[in-house]
């Protein structure tokens, strides 16, 4: 008893710390200015983002076939090594082809690492008979990222108004790069068995994919992914628009991330309201976009205030998202296949936010941030409600 609380609190003690290095990126708050400050325009920093999430998409079920197959932790440390590598890049790059490769590697090293870690801490719990601390784990574990985008981006702001932009790029490769001393030595996986996974992979993944009720709730996530996505690369564009000074970025992002956090903390009342998760979600994420939306049209004081509140409503979307939809895939799947249905989730939200990118920049340019956010506000309500009907008379 004794030997596998051990491993548990150790276990837990790695990933919370991993998640807090892994994701402490300085560089988050000024990115799209820094690539600016290049020689590139707004559509081209966001087509950037396109070269990532596709390669990200391409790369995403592999990804977690691999991990599946052959070790979480593998899966984690390589992904890192890429991740540290592609950040020392774009940190020490001037160019737009160089700025490529970056986010293909990024691209990549993110389909290793994003379900691999929730996969591993799942189902060793299980293994020690401990699989009902999960939620609370992946909570913890999702505002520990939060707390390390939080301090990290607040820093990152700061050190390039005295600095440059790139420093805080290079700052990013550094940690994460420190972060894999923790898959080393805390994320241990002795109950990971090969030998299960050699010939059951495909049918374990048909098994899956053939219950209906699977499929409304893997697009659901996907789509609820872009609009996530949406509203965090409209940070930087949207407060710059209100004429707001570079130095506050690291401090509003920060606090937003603070809602975040706490959202993530406490989910239970999620599934006190009717619908649960698929309704709130909808709902939060709709409203962000509205907020949003009428706040850079009304301008000023009063509507940099509509603007913050929208983007606080998006913060505690971001915080209840993650966690859960980890924890209905993991109650969804076998341990097989955890990582590879995770996957396939991101995967087609990736694609999703690849194909939205380019249309969000060029919307901004000939229509406005206004007009652009009320437009995915309703497209995103109308989208997410027809699946969440499919999801719910499932459930009854």
């Amino acid at each position: 008893m004794a030997e596998r609380l051990k491993a548990i609190k150790y276990l837990i003690f790695g990933f919370y710390t991993y998640r807090f290095l892994r994701y402490s990126y300085f560089h988050v708050a000024i990115g799209l200015m820094y690539f600016q400050s290049c020689g590139l325009s707004l559509s081209q920093a966001l087509s950037l983002e396109s070269i990532y999430y596709v390669t990200k998409a391409i790369c995403d079920v592999p990804g977690g076939y691999i991990a599946d197959k052959i070790g979480r932790k593998s899966s984690l440390i390589v992904g890192s090594i890429l991740c540290s590598a592609a950040y020392g890049i774009i940190g020490l790059s001037q160019t737009y082809f160089m700025f490529s490769i970056a986010e293909g590697l990024l691209g990549l090293s993110m389909s290793l690492v994003t379900s691999s870690d929730s996969a591993l801490v799942y189902d060793e719990l299980k293994a020690h008979h401990a699989s009902e601390r999960y939620t609370r784990v992946e909570g913890t574990g999702w505002a520990m990222r939060n707390l390390g985008f939080a301090a990290a981006s607040a820093a990152g702001a700061v050190i390039a108004t005295q600095f440059n932009l790139a420093v805080p790029f290079l700052l990013s490769a550094a940690v994460i790069a420190i972060s894999v001393l923790f898959i080393l030595f805390f994320l241990h996986e002795p109950h990971f068995d090969k030998s299960n996974r050699t010939i059951s992979w495909w049918r374990a993944m048909r098994d899956v994919f053939n219950r209906k009720s699977v499929i409304p709730i893997i697009l659901y996530f996907a789509v609820v992914f872009v609009g996530i996505r949406i509203g965090f690369w409209a940070f930087q564009p949207i407060f710059s628009a209100l004429s707001v000074d570079v130095r506050w970025f690291g401090v509003l992002f920060s606090l937003f991330l603070v809602i975040t956090l706490v959202a993530a903390l406490n989910t239970n009342w999620v599934h006190q309201i009717y619908g649960g998760l698929w309704v709130i979600l909808t709902a939060l994420c709709t409203l962000c976009f509205i907020a949003i939306g009428i706040g850079i049209m009304t301008g000023g004081n009063v509507g940099l205030f509509i603007v913050c509140l929208g983007f606080s409503i998006h913060a505690v979307a971001q915080g209840i998202y993650d966690p859960l939809m980890r924890k209905e895939i993991n109650d969804t799947t076998n341990e097989a296949v955890r990582a590879s249905t995770m996957s396939v989730a991101t995967m087609l939200g990736n694609l999703g936010f690849a194909s939205i990118a380019p249309l969000y920049g060029k919307s901004l340019t000939e229509y406005g941030h206004g007009l652009t956010m009320l437009v995915i506000g309703i497209a995103f309500c109308l989208i997410s409600g027809v699946l969440v009907q499919r999801i719910i008379s499932f459930k009854v």
